[in-house]
């Protein structure tokens, strides 16, 4: 049995389902741009010759492994469709619990899809969303569309979130847990937590850009955070960093000598923010319990109005090499350990496992929604998030 049957629990149908199975999980692991076909290749066991054999390029093997998960999903819910939301959500419990790299391939990789290929798969994605929309509005007769439709992300959310994080576990561990998490988004009305109060005005709005620094040093880090979250980090080149932050020629490199040096910079600005909101919770805290309603306050607040930096932290981080790499995830990993010490305070008799599942669910739920566009602008998006965290706390 290869490396990939025993990830999966199954024995691929063909060789090319091996391969683009291979494909997505390394895709997922170390970023598409990271990853060679001959690396590939040598995971499956076969030359470059007989990979080309069953795909053209990569290009091809990202389109393929999306497609294929996209694909079975849909085959899960054409099964369950007779089942109302209840079946639906068990068709996509079952399809997220056995590929734990969809998470990070659909929210990350899928910018690296040829723009028509990507607008097609996008328009099928929202397709999902819209049905399963109307099941939560047939379920919950409460709930007014934009309501509801913030609950179906929030759904998405929980059940992809298993992608970032590495805590081994079965596949009918997760979807056990993924069940619970919807159960709660779905069932009850989440409690209403406020943002805490910010000096840096109100949350953006849609479609505003803001102005640029006096400082260049600054502007670099804001524009290339931008570029580097719209087009990915490999893609975009120090001299359009430049250029787009009105710093030419060689002055870019006064500041920052190099491409990766500048990206450490740009995710480092992220752990003093949050590490401070922590800060602030706790001590406005008499409880665990209150302390993770003021966490998931802060975090959202955070996220809201940071959603840029957000996004450079869930996608680009694979990119870092050496101490910076490291800095950043040790950043990243003492931050959701206090949250997880603060659930097993409110909830002392859950297990390790179950709490790490429930505390990247609320997280990827926080984090989703203020990278939606469509979402983060809304008025009582700000009221209802951190609710919708706490609530998947509690699953």
């Amino acid at each position: 049995m290869t490396t990939e049957e025993a990830a999966t629990g199954r024995r691929p149908r063909d060789r090319r389902e091996l391969i683009v199975a291979a494909a997505g999980r390394m895709f997922a692991e170390r970023g598409f741009h990271n990853v060679g076909t001959d690396d590939i290749a040598a995971a499956v066991g076969v030359t470059a010759g007989a990979l080309y054999r069953h795909v053209r390029n990569k290009q091809d093997l990202l389109a393929r492994t999306i497609s294929s998960s996209f694909e079975r999903a849909v085959e899960e819910l054409e099964h369950h469709r007779d089942g109302g939301l209840d079946g639906l959500v068990e068709a996509l419990v079952a399809a997220s619990a056995s590929r734990r790299d969809l998470g990070v391939l659909w929210t990350r990789e899928i910018r690296n899809l040829d723009p028509a290929y990507r607008a097609e798969v996008r328009e099928q994605f929202f397709a999902l969303v819209s049905l399963l929309t109307e099941e939560v509005r047939i379920r919950r007769e409460d709930l007014s569309a934009d309501d509801a439709e913030l609950l179906v992300w929030a759904i998405f959310a929980v059940l992809t979130s298993p992608a970032y994080h590495p805590t081994a576990a079965s596949p009918s561990f997760i979807a056990d847990v993924a069940r619970a998490m919807v159960a709660a988004i779905i069932t009850t009305p989440p409690p209403a937590i406020p943002l805490p109060p910010r000096h840096g005005g109100p949350l953006p709005t849609a479609g505003a850009t803001g102005l640029l620094p006096r400082s260049r040093r600054e502007r670099l880090l804001i524009v290339s955070t931008r570029l580097f979250v719209e087009r990915g980090y490999p893609a975009v080149s120090m001299n359009e960093v430049g250029e787009a932050a009105g710093v030419t020629g060689t002055a870019v490199y006064r500041y920052f000598p190099s491409k990766s040096e500048l990206l450490a910079a740009c995710l480092t600005r992220a752990a003093d923010p949050l590490r401070l909101g922590l800060d602030r919770a706790l001590k406005n805290a008499r409880t665990p319990t209150e302390a993770l309603d003021g966490v998931a306050a802060d975090y959202s607040e955070f996220a809201l109005r940071n959603y840029e930096l957000l996004g450079l932290l869930l996608g680009e981080t694979v990119n870092l090499r050496g101490p910076a790499r490291q800095q950043v995830r040790v950043a990243q990993r003492e931050y959701i350990a206090e949250w997880l010490a603060l659930l097993r305070g409110a909830r002392p008799g859950i297990a390790p496992a179950r709490g790490s599942f429930l505390v990247h669910g609320a997280m990827g739920v926080i984090n989703d929604v203020a990278r939606t566009g469509s979402l983060r602008h809304r008025a009582e998006v700000a009221v209802r998030l951190p609710g919708l965290a706490v609530r998947v706390l509690q699953a």
